[in-house]
């Protein structure tokens, strides 16, 4: 299985990178954050922290982590996420990007 601990814990921070003249080339991390934590399990998939209609194996950070297991060739375990979203949707502060950077997190 791939190295990781039973428990990993993911702190990503709320972007903007339009300023000002900087266009798309400058930007800052922000203090607001997404917290997703991972617990390994057996079998099965429990999601907590968002609606419940997304509490399920199509969630993309569900997808993303079960593509990290297939991407080495191994069976993904079952999972227990819970996740803290404080980043807003759809106000330009990254949100829909942190689904993608916590799957580089898990490759690396």
């Amino acid at each position: 299985m791939i190295g990781i601990s039973q428990r990993v814990e993911v702190v990503v921070p709320a972007t903007s990178a339009n300023l000002g003249p900087g266009f798309d080339c400058l930007g800052i991390a922000l203090t607001i954050v997404n917290r997703y934590t991972f617990l390994l399990r057996d079998e099965g998939i429990e999601i907590s922290g968002c609606p419940e209609e997304f509490c399920n194996a199509d969630h993309m950070t569900v997808r993303a982590f079960h593509s990290l297991y297939k991407e080495v060739g191994q069976t993904p375990p079952g999972l227990r996420l819970h996740l803290e979203g404080r980043i807003p949707i759809a106000r330009g502060l990254g949100h829909s990007i942190k689904i993608g950077l916590v799957h580089l997190v898990h490759k690396s």
